[in-house]
C-alpha cells in the first residue's frame, strides 16, 4: 500500500477559447482525498485532474482524467416582471 503522503494531486484548468487550448494551474495537493471547488471559467473550459503516486523505491507513476462540465441553459426573469436581475457578476448599487 502506498501511504497518502506519496499521493500527489494537480488539478489544471485547460481553458480553449476559439479552440486554442491552455492551461492554468488550479490547485496542488498530497494525500489520498481531498476537495476543489470549481471556479466559474466559461464555457469553453474543463478540469484535469492528475495523481502521480510514489513507492518506496522511488518508482512514480501518474494518471490524468479530464472532468467536462455539464452546461445549462437559464431564463432568469423577476417577479414583478422588468427588475434588475445580476447572475454571476457584481451587485449593482441601490438607487
Amino acid at each position: 500500500m502506498i501511504p497518502a503522503a506519496s499521493l500527489s494531486w494537480q488539478v489544471t484548468i485547460q481553458h480553449c477559447p476559439g479552440g486554442a487550448c491552455h492551461t492554468h494551474s488550479l490547485l496542488t495537493a498530497t494525500g489520498s482525498s481531498g476537495t476543489f471547488t470549481v471556479p466559474d471559467h466559461g464555457d469553453d473550459s474543463y478540469f484535469e485532474l492528475t495523481l502521480t503516486a510514489r513507492d518506496s523505491g522511488g518508482l512514480t507513476g501518474s494518471a490524468t482524467i479530464s472532468v467536462l462540465p455539464q452546461t445549462l441553459q437559464l431564463t432568469l426573469g423577476t417577479s414583478p416582471a422588468g427588475l434588475l436581475v445580476v447572475y454571476d457578476g457584481p451587485r449593482p448599487p441601490r438607487r
